[in-house]
C-alpha cells in the first residue's frame, strides 16, 4: 500500500474510532481525544496539542471537525514529515 493512501486510511479509522454516534463529526472533546491518540508517543506537549485543536476547530468556525478535515489535516502532517528509510 502507498504510504500516502495508508496515513488516510489509518486517519479514517482513527476517526472513527471516536465518531461514537456515527455522525461523521466530532465535538470538542471527541477532538480532543482524537488528538491526543493522533501524538501519543511522539515528543509534543499538552500545549501543542492544544494549539493544534484550536487550529483545526478553527478551521471552519463552529467548532467540530469532520472526518474529512481530519484526514486533510493528517495528510499535511505527514507530507511535512521526514522519513528515514
Amino acid at each position: 500500500m502507498v504510504k500516502e493512501n495508508y496515513n488516510e486510511v489509518m486517519a479514517s479509522r482513527i476517526f472513527d474510532f471516536f465518531d461514537k454516534e456515527k455522525k461523521g463529526i466530532l465535538n470538542p472533546s471527541q477532538v480532543q481525544a482524537l488528538f491526543e491518540e493522533t501524538f501519543r508517543g511522539y515528543r509534543v506537549t499538552e500545549k501543542d496539542i492544544n494549539k493544534t485543536i484550536d487550529y483545526a476547530l478553527g478551521e471552519d468556525g463552529n467548532g467540530t471537525m469532520t472526518k474529512r478535515q481530519y484526514t486533510n489535516f493528517i495528510k499535511k502532517i505527514m507530507e511535512k514529515a521526514v522519513w528515514a528509510d
